[in-house]
């Protein structure tokens, strides 16, 4: 009966000790496609960001890092994350969703905006702490119809808290792409935790 029970007793411990966040929209194992974000205020559409780029693949790197990966690679789901790319409309509607996806074998394609991307805030002097903005949207790829539409999510690093503190003047003097890194990383991450939940203690 006592090895039996071990097991059992170990993930009642182990679940005592996580909390888990339920997700603001839950992906579920929805199959997805992920498009680099666009940044309006730069005038970068589509795949042309390069933090756009950067923070589709930290959330990618979230997800298969949290939980199992569920993302469509084929040769169709590129062909349709080139075709919005080269998109000369300013706006896409629901039929254009649908004739853009209609070859795709996903169930969801994510799509988003950065909207501030700020490496200091205007009163830092000798700690600079850096901010994002984001917003995004879940397309359901059948339909063409958003699933859901976010509010603007807003991110800082370095975060102030036990381990992860402002850099100071003389750091970021020296490591300023320390920053930009972090935030588009932690973009990621929020999207991931967003749309999946997450475990914390």
């Amino acid at each position: 009966m006592r090895p039996a029970l071990f097991p059992i007793m170990l993930m009642v411990f182990l679940c005592g000790c996580r909390e888990f966040t339920d997700p603001k929209f839950d992906l579920g194992d929805r199959k997805l496609i992920v498009v680099p974000f666009r940044e309006p205020a730069a005038k970068l559409w589509y795949g042309a960001s390069p933090r756009g780029q950067g923070l589709a693949e930290a959330f990618r790197m979230w997800v298969e890092n949290e939980w199992a990966s569920n993302f469509d690679d084929s040769p169709e789901a590129a062909e349709a994350v080139r075709n919005l790319a080269n998109w000369t409309g300013d706006k896409i509607i629901t039929e254009d969703w649908k004739r853009l996806l209609i070859e795709v074998e996903a169930d969801a394609l994510i799509i988003g905006e950065i909207l501030e991307f700020k490496h200091k805030q205007p009163n830092d002097v000798n700690i600079f702490q850096g901010s994002a903005k984001m917003k995004y949207e879940v397309i359901n790829c059948r339909t063409g119809k958003p699933l859901y539409r976010s509010p603007e999510r807003e991110v800082k690093f370095p975060v102030q808290g036990e381990t992860d503190v402002p850099i100071s003047v003389f750091e970021y003097q020296n490591k300023p792409q320390e920053i930009e890194l972090g935030l588009i990383r932690t973009l990621g991450e929020r999207l991931g935790k967003d749309l999946y939940g997450y475990y914390h203690r």
